[in-house]
């Protein structure tokens, strides 16, 4: 990699962050290799045979798997890909209010804290209801116990047919 190269993707890096912009924008995710085995590359957005040069905005950091990947396909595919890296760097930008920072200075105000500050609610949940579908979650990630159901389906239909005065 050029010095040039070197020099664009840590500016990359210092201002969105570390990894892979295509993983990040969810456009391809390597798998099945170890994370300290990916090396990251820069990719020219518009190729240096086209005049790109090793800018901010014409580059974008990419695993060394992506980034072959990326040169494989036919190169209208290609440029739809970087159209979504363009996409996703212009979004990013977007969301820091159109200034380029470091991406480790980025800060979120805490909204509840302002006394100016509405809060919306998606919609009317009671606290009895905020309970129940808690008690729904709980009960879908316990393991599926099929004698248990059995047992229940067997006392409702026992309640329903015989009444719950019913013993046995």
């Amino acid at each position: 990699m050029s010095k040039k190269n070197s020099k664009a993707r840590r500016a990359l890096e210092r201002i969105y962050g570390k990894g892979c912009f295509m993983e990040r924008a969810g456009i391809r995710e390597v798998k099945g290799i170890k994370k300290n085995a990916h090396m990251m590359t820069y990719h020219h957005l518009r190729h240096e045979s086209e005049g790109g040069k090793a800018t901010v905005e014409n580059g974008a950091n990419l695993k060394a798997e992506n980034h072959e990947f990326l040169h494989s396909l036919p190169r209208a595919e290609e440029e739809k890909v970087n159209n979504a890296i363009r996409r996703w760097k212009m979004n990013f930008l977007t969301m820091q209010n159109g200034k380029v920072v470091d991406s480790g200075t980025v800060t979120f105000p805490d909204l509840t804290k302002d006394e100016d500050c509405i809060i919306i609610p998606l919609e009317d949940t009671t606290i009895e209801q905020l309970e129940e579908l808690k008690e729904q979650k709980r009960k879908r990630t316990q393991k599926f116990n099929r004698a248990q159901v059995k047992r229940d389906t067997q006392r409702y239909i026992d309640d329903e047919l015989y009444g719950e005065d019913y013993e046995l």
